[in-house]
């Protein structure tokens, strides 16, 4: 039995073989009947090349022209550089004081403020409400018995001042200052006038105790003293007695008295506006040193 089937196994696999090989020759009887005998012409890339440049210059693309166009290039302009700026930082310069020399006062018994009628102003210490007043580290002012008083609490100390209310732009000013302490070298006193800049600057005339008179202007923001007339001795000073002092100022010319004569005259520009006045103190040498006046007055544009 087994042997039957491997025989009928092998009949099977040669009937397909024959099938395949009788196929394959068909295939290629169709192939052999359906390709041409002869092959065409081998082409001579060169020759082509050659016959269709001929062509393109025969028929150009340009009616008249027998060769393409010769390109023209237009170069573009040529462009000027603007010229190199040099920036200058010239800082404004700030306006130079340049004070007049004084001029030789006369001297002369007669009051300065003579024909020029009531004062427009006058403070006889008799109220306070013309003052602030202060008590710091500085100084102490107050009203005492009809009496303005300054006290300095710092030795030694720059001047401290305090101002009245009113303000000012030409004016003549005086008041009458006693030393009630002790006095010594350069303890000072006086009239601060035309004050500006928040009341921080402002011009400075008094007198010292080694019998001097001066005039300054105090810049409060540079915190500098400019001296317009330096210390000066002047017998018209009275020590260990009441003094007046007053001040004149007119545009940009100040006049100083000194008990009823003339000391000393300057031209100064560098405040001539309206401002407040007062009086200041300053202490070198003597502790608690102490001024009181008696009245403050003013005429306005004598």
């Amino acid at each position: 039995m087994k042997h039957k089937n491997l025989l009928l196994g092998i009949i099977i696999v040669l009937g397909i073989v024959l099938v395949c090989g009788l196929a394959m020759v068909a295939m290629a009887l169709l192939t052999k009947q359906s390709t041409p005998s002869t092959l065409p012409p081998t082409l001579d890339i060169n020759t082509a090349l050659a016959e269709a440049a001929d062509a393109f210059t025969a028929t150009s693309l340009f009616s008249g022209n027998t060769a393409m166009p010769t390109a023209t290039h237009t170069p573009r302009p040529t462009r000027t550089p603007l010229p190199t700026w040099t920036v200058t930082n010239t800082p404004r310069p700030f306006p130079t004081r340049t004070p007049i020399p004084s001029v030789t006062p006369t001297f002369s018994s007669a009051h300065p403020a003579n024909g020029l009628g009531e004062p427009t102003w006058l403070d006889e210490f008799d109220t306070d409400i013309y003052w602030t007043f202060f008590d710091d580290a500085c100084f102490k002012t107050q009203i005492l018995n009809e009496k303005y008083v300054q006290t300095t609490k710092r030795v030694p100390a720059g001047v401290c001042w305090e101002i009245t209310w009113s303000e000012i732009q030409d004016f003549y000013l005086e008041t009458v200052a006693t030393v009630v302490s002790g006095c010594a070298e350069r303890d000072r006193y006086g009239i601060y006038f035309r004050g500006n800049d928040a009341h921080q600057s402002g011009y400075l005339f008094g007198i010292t105790c080694k019998q001097e008179f001066w005039l300054s202007y105090w810049d409060g923001n540079t915190y500098q003293r400019d001296a317009i007339i330096d210390y000066t001795v002047s017998d018209k000073i009275k020590m260990g007695e009441p003094n007046k002092l007053a001040v004149s100022a007119i545009g940009d010319r100040i006049v100083l008295y000194i008990n009823d004569a003339m000391v000393a005259e300057a031209h100064d520009s560098t405040f001539t506006g309206r401002g407040p006045f007062g009086f200041f103190i300053g202490a070198e040498i003597t502790p608690a040193f102490t001024v009181e006046y008696d009245y403050l007055a003013y005429w306005e544009n004598p």
